[in-house]
C-alpha cells in the first residue's frame, strides 16, 4: 500500500498549495534598470569605474528620463518606490526629494535648492570640493568654464550669470538644456487663458512653471533672478523622499492570477485622480516637441508617440510620455479550493460544496461572510468584481462591499476606522451573474479588503457562489518596465519560493511590435523553470521596439 501513501501525500501536498502564492516575482531585461528597490536602481545605474561625477549625472539622466514633469501632488508623491514604478510624474519639489533620496543611496549628499521665493525647487549634490546643481525639471546641468570644468553650483551662477550666456554653443551644457521653456509666447499665452477660463476646472497654480511660464520670463532670466533669493536646506527628511513599504515590489501571484503590464493606457478614466489634466491621464506637460529635442530620451520613447492627446485648447498635439495602465485578474478555481485556501482570506458560515464546487452558507438565518484581501504593487484605480451566485428567494442575500481603511475625524482627533461600501446586491433568483465596478472607492489604493455576504433564509442548498472574477486595473510607469532594445536582450526572472514550481507553472509573456514603422508583431511565451531564471531574446531594429504587453501568470499544473 506504500503507493496509496504516495499519493495521498502528494495530493496533500497539492492542496496545500492551492492557495500559496508564488513570492517575490520580479523580471529585469539587460537594458532596463532593476526598480525593485532604491538599493537595485543604484547598483544598475553606478560602478566603481565612475568618477563622481559620472555617478552623479548618471543617475541624474535616468530619473530626469522615467520621471517626467506633470501635477501628481498626492500625499505619497514623495515615495519613491511608489513614484517610480506606479506614478512616473510630479512637480519640481517632488523630483528634488526623489532624486535626493537616489543620491543619498549612491552615496552622496545633498540639499534642496529653493530659488525665486520659493518658485521652483531642485537638488545640490556634494562631490570632490564643492556643490554641484541638477535639475531634472529644466534639464539643468551646466558646467563651468576653464580648465578645471565641473558642474556649476548655484553661489557660483550668482557670482558670475555670464554662465548662463550660450552654455550649449560652448559645449557647457546639453541641447536639450530648458527645453521645457523654448515653446513660444503663444503657446505659454493658450495655456494662461485655458487656466483662466474657470469652466475648465483648472488654475494657473495647477499648471507646471505657473511663475514663468505664464509670463514673459526665459528660463535663463528666471534662474539668474532666482539665485538672488535662493535658499538652502541640507535637513532632507523634512523635503526629501521615503520609502513607506520596501516590500512593495515583491510580486505575489496566486494560483490563476496574472499580472499584465501595458505601455499604454487605457484613456480618460483610468488614472489617479488628482493625477492628469482635467480628467485626462498625466502626460509629458510640455507635449512632444520637448523629447524630439532631447537625443538622450527620444530613443527610448519615439515608439510611444500619441498625436491628438484629446486636452482642448493646450498645445498637446503630439506626446511621447503619459501614465500607462496593466490589470492585476485572479479568477481562482473554488472547486480546488484556490479561494478558500488563499492566504489571508478569511470565512464565516462558509463551507465549500465538494459535491458541487460552490461556496455556500452553513447555517440558515444567519449571515455568511467571505473577506478576500487584495494586494498590488501598483496603485490602483479600478476594479471589475465578476461571479456567479445562487439566490432562491427574495428573503436570501447575495451581495458584494468593498472594505477600506479611511481616516476620520473625531472631536478634533484623526483616526483610521474600517469602512464598508456596497458596490453590488442580487435582485434576481436562481443562478445569475454578479457585475461590479467600482473606482473612486479604491483610487490610489494598494491594499483593501473586497467583502462578499450571502444569507440563506431558510434552505442553503438554493443561495451560493459558484465562481468568481477580479480583474483591478492599476498605474504604471511603464518607462521603467524592463523593455527590449535592438539586437539581444538577456530576461531575468527572480523567484523567493522556487519550490511551489512543481505545483504551479510561471508563465512570462512579452509582446512587442517591431521593425520599420513596428508593424511587425512579435510575442514570446516562457515557463520560469527556477528561482533564477534567464533567456535571451532578439527584436529587430532599426530603432527601440514599441513594447506592448509583459504578463506573468502562476498556472495550476
Amino acid at each position: 500500500m506504500r503507493w496509496v501513501t504516495a499519493s495521498l501525500a502528494v495530493a496533500a501536498v497539492a492542496a496545500a498549495a492551492a492557495g500559496q502564492p508564488l513570492e517575490g516575482v520580479w523580471v529585469t531585461s539587460s537594458g532596463a534598470v532593476d526598480t525593485s528597490s532604491t538599493k537595485a536602481m543604484v547598483r544598475d545605474l553606478v560602478n566603481g569605474q565612475m568618477s563622481d561625477e559620472q555617478k552623479v549625472l548618471a543617475v541624474f539622466n535616468w530619473y530626469r528620463r522615467v520621471v517626467y514633469p506633470h501635477n501628481y501632488l498626492a500625499g505619497d508623491r514623495r515615495d519613491v518606490l511608489r513614484q517610480i514604478n506606479s506614478y512616473g510624474n510630479t512637480l519640481c519639489g517632488s523630483h528634488a526629494a526623489n532624486l535626493g533620496w537616489l543620491m543619498r543611496e549612491a552615496g552622496f549628499k545633498t540639499r534642496c535648492v529653493y530659488i525665486y521665493g520659493g518658485g521652483h525647487t531642485f537638488i545640490e549634490v556634494f562631490y570632490g570640493d564643492g556643490w554641484h546643481a541638477v535639475d531634472p525639471e529644466t534639464d539643468f546641468a551646466v558646467w563651468s568654464r576653464g580648465p578645471k570644468r565641473h558642474l556649476i553650483s548655484m553661489d557660483e551662477l550668482k557670482a558670475d550669470p555670464t554662465l548662463l550666456d550660450h552654455p550649449e554653443a560652448e559645449g557647457r551644457a546639453k541641447p536639450w538644456l530648458f527645453k521645457a521653456m523654448k515653446f513660444p509666447w503663444t503657446t505659454r499665452k493658450k495655456m494662461a487663458d485655458f487656466c483662466d477660463d474657470r469652466k475648465n476646472g483648472a488654475s494657473k497654480a495647477s499648471m507646471q512653471w505657473s511663475s514663468s511660464v505664464l509670463k514673459r520670463m526665459t528660463i535663463k532670466d528666471y534662474f539668474i533672478q532666482g539665485v538672488r533669493s535662493v535658499r538652502y536646506s541640507e535637513v532632507n527628511a523634512a523635503y526629501g523622499g521615503h520609502v513607506s513599504d520596501p516590500d512593495l515590489m515583491s510580486i505575489r501571484l496566486r494560483p490563476n492570477e496574472k499580472l499584465i503590464r501595458c505601455w499604454a493606457n487605457e484613456g480618460k478614466g483610468r488614472y489617479i485622480l488628482g493625477q492628469g489634466f482635467c480628467g485626462y491621464p498625466a502626460h509629458l506637460l510640455y507635449g512632444g516637441g520637448a523629447d524630439e529635442n532631447d537625443e538622450e530620451v527620444f530613443p527610448y520613447v519615439e515608439p510611444y508617440r500619441k498625436d491628438n492627446y484629446g486636452i482642448p485648447a493646450l498645445p498637446v498635439d503630439r506626446c511621447y510620455r503619459y501614465s500607462g495602465n496593466g490589470h492585476l485578474i485572479w479568477t481562482p478555481d473554488l472547486a480546488a479550493g484556490e479561494l478558500t485556501r488563499a492566504a489571508g482570506v478569511q470565512m464565516d458560515n462558509l463551507v465549500l460544496d465538494k459535491a458541487t464546487g460552490v461556496l455556500r452558507p452553513v447555517e440558515a438565518g444567519k449571515p455568511a461572510v467571505l473577506i478576500v484581501p487584495i494586494r498590488s504593487s501598483y496603485a490602483l484605480v479600478w476594479a471589475d468584481v465578476t461571479g456567479t451566485f445562487l439566490r432562491g428567494s427574495k428573503d436570501d442575500v447575495c451581495r458584494i462591499l468593498v472594505r477600506k481603511l479611511v481616516k476620520e475625524t473625531v472631536e478634533g482627533k484623526v483616526r483610521k476606522v474600517w469602512k464598508l461600501d456596497p458596490v453590488w446586491t442580487s435582485d434576481q433568483f436562481g443562478e445569475h451573474t454578479a457585475d461590479a465596478g467600482y473606482g473612486r472607492r479604491i483610487n490610489g489604493k494598494y491594499t483593501y479588503e473586497i467583502r462578499i455576504e450571502m444569507l440563506a433564509a431558510s434552505d442553503v442548498r438554493k443561495v451560493g457562489l459558484k465562481a468568481v472574477r477580479f480583474d483591478h486595473t492599476f498605474v504604471n510607469n511603464w518607462l521603467v518596465l524592463p523593455h527590449l532594445e535592438p539586437g539581444e536582450n538577456t530576461i531575468r526572472v527572480r523567484l523567493a519560493n522556487p519550490r511551489l514550481l512543481k505545483q504551479v507553472r510561471l508563465q512570462i509573456t512579452y509582446e512587442w511590435a517591431e521593425g520599420v514603422g513596428w508593424k511587425q508583431p512579435r510575442r514570446d511565451v516562457r515557463e520560469v523553470t527556477g528561482a533564477a531564471f534567464e533567456y535571451q531574446l532578439t527584436a529587430a531594429g532599426p530603432k527601440f521596439p514599441r513594447m506592448q504587453r509583459l504578463t506573468l501568470e502562476a498556472l495550476p499544473r
